[in-house]
């Protein structure tokens, strides 16, 4: 992505008119999403999933109800083999064993809980919105779709947030584990021009590359405004050990500049401010084209390192089917 692109994007979160959203305390005391929001898309989740059968195999190294690539002791027999010293005679293939003369053990296909990890992008660039909700408001609503999802299907699920630094939270399987990570998800952000040092997303990348076991499914979720050539290599790293998709989430005025008359557009890296006349149909076609160019790289960067990729508007409520597209 171009820097001079990439400044374009970052100018436009930070409309001052009526399109933007003012940072005042009242607003930014309040969670992004509350429990009885989390119920209902609970409940959506149940619903949509009902009639789908979705139960791919998984390499996580964690017991549980889905088939998986390890051969152990599941109730699925695999196959037989030669007794090696140490196995125990209850899997004896008895009858392999009295055709062949040789003690023969049974093999199965053991059963695994997949583990579902999700990355949610909270920095600035993502605490604005011009329609329904702002972006980090959006991305916590595929993030508790993605832990819905996880639960359903009884895995566990973990999820890590990026703003100054990366945070994280230890598995959870349970009902209330899981509303209790939600909920830390969904704390109020700060006032989005709050001066402060924000985390690269190749750097929690990275660390997630480290972290993680492989055989998760990795869900990233964020506008990656700064998806640039420094996360390409921990990208590959990230999808050639897990199962990766990239939720990208996007708002109308970042597709098409609004024509709202004179708007003061502020650079939250720079901290300083550019006035602009919207009602410039030249100017509002190149932003247009810019940002389409935007996302077709990132849409590349993702296609060449095996990543699915789907984008998701803030105006969009049934959230839940867009995250079927991107688990499946």
């Amino acid at each position: 992505m171009q820097a001079s692109l990439r400044r374009t994007w970052q100018r436009l979160q930070h409309l001052t008119t009526r399109f933007g959203l003012s940072a005042n305390t009242e607003v930014t005391q309040q969670p992004l999403l509350r429990r009885e929001d989390l119920l209902v898309l609970y409940q959506r989740v149940q619903a949509l999933l009902a009639s789908e059968r979705l139960a791919p195999e998984v390499i996580q190294r964690q017991q549980g109800e889905q088939r998986s690539i390890y051969r152990g002791s599941g109730l699925d027999y695999e196959e037989s083999r030669a007794y090696q010293p140490g196995d125990e005679f209850r899997f004896m293939n008895w009858r392999v064993t009295a055709r062949t003369g040789v003690m023969h053990m049974k093999v199965f296909r053991e059963e695994r809980r997949p583990g579902v990890v999700v990355l949610l992008d909270r920095r600035a660039a993502m605490r604005f919105g011009t329609r329904m909700r702002l972006k980090v408001t959006q991305a916590v609503r595929c993030a508790a779709v993605a832990g819905f999802m996880a639960q359903v299907r009884q895995a566990s699920f973990t999820a890590f947030w990026l703003d100054t630094q990366l945070h994280g939270l230890d598995p959870v399987t349970q009902e209330e584990g899981m509303f209790h990570v939600l909920h830390s998800l969904a704390e109020p952000c700060p006032p989005v021009f709050t001066p402060v040092h924000e985390l690269h997303l190749s750097q929690a990348l990275h660390r997630l590359n480290t972290m993680l076991t492989p055989g998760s499914r990795v869900i990233l979720i964020s506008d990656f405004r700064d998806l640039d050539s420094s996360c390409r290599g921990e990208l590959l790293h990230l999808a050639a050990r897990h199962d990766v998709q990239a939720v990208q989430i996007t708002d109308a005025a970042e597709l098409n500049l609004p024509s709202a008359g004179e708007l003061y557009l502020r650079d939250f890296v720079r901290r300083d401010t550019t006035r602009v006349d919207s009602q410039d149909a030249v100017l509002r076609e190149n932003y247009r084209r810019k940002f389409s160019e935007c996302m077709q790289s990132i849409k590349h960067t993702f296609q060449v390192a095996g990543i699915h990729h789907v984008a998701v508007d803030t105006q969009t409520d049934q959230v839940e089917r867009e995250m079927l597209l991107a688990w499946r």
